[in-house]
């Protein structure tokens, strides 16, 4: 996470719902790009790309009502009845679309429906991203070691032949059994967690995400292996008492 907030895109699903005909050639919503984190207002910035000569003027950007969230199978949230979405011109000529709240955010999930409308048509499309908490900054890249070249070691001279009398060979011992083969160790048992009230899946994926593993990676791998632990596949809404597979 950079100054001080992860600007890396947290983009894990960005479906087109609504495409008008007039809308193919125009301009389009791109990549999402989290600038807060959890527990704070929201902020964050989504791309417009494709843009015509002279089309940003025409351009405005809003959360739709709750009918559309209903029609796209999408949960219309306290936090996406929040959010605020402003097309914004940047000083290097891009366009976003800028999405913030006044309150802070408290669900590491945000499922949110932007509709990009301009003269030439209406675009909607459904992004869902990641808050990382305060401070986070994900596992640190691994330092390789120096290579260490083995040197060969100097010949020591070799002490003089001494002859040696042969002793007569002692009579054959009846062969040993050859040890058992061990047995294949058997696979670890599964690991898993019993959901319990009040329990988050960022602070159950935080206590058992390994070291190598971001929060982000370690959410999403809960979600997929744990899908009917969650009210309306809602990533925030977790069932008490529900046994999660720990992948």
């Amino acid at each position: 996470m950079g100054n001080p907030f992860n600007t890396t895109t947290k983009l894990l699903a960005g479906s087109l719902l609504v495409l008008s005909p007039a809308f193919a050639d125009a301009a389009g919503l791109g990549k999402l790009s989290v600038l807060s984190a959890l527990g704070q207002p929201l902020k964050a910035e989504i791309d417009v790309v494709a843009l015509e000569k002279g089309e940003l003027d025409s351009l405005t950007a809003r959360i739709p009502e709750p009918e559309a969230f209903a029609r796209a199978g999408v949960e219309y949230s306290s936090v996406a009845a929040q959010i605020r979405a402003v097309v914004e011109r940047r000083g290097d000529g891009r366009a976003v679309i800028s999405l913030k709240t006044q309150q802070p955010v408290d669900e590491p999930f945000v499922d949110v429906l932007v509709e990009l409308d301009s003269a030439n048509g209406r675009l909607v499309r459904q992004y869902t991203f990641l808050l990382d908490p305060v401070g986070y900054k994900g596992p640190e890249p691994a330092v390789a070691s120096p290579t260490v070249v083995a040197q060969p070691a100097p010949a020591a001279e070799a002490p003089a032949a001494t002859p040696i009398t042969p002793e007569p060979a002692p009579a054959a011992a009846a062969a040993a059994p050859a040890p058992a083969a061990a047995p294949a160790a058997e696979s670890a048992a599964e690991q898993t967690y019993q959901v319990k009230a009040g329990d988050t899946l960022s602070r159950i994926a935080e206590a058992h995400r390994p070291q190598d593993v971001t929060l982000q990676q370690m959410l999403v791998a809960l979600q997929r292996a744990n899908e009917d632990a969650f009210i309306n596949r809602n990533m925030n809404l977790l069932r008490v008492g529900k046994i999660l597979r720990i992948p």
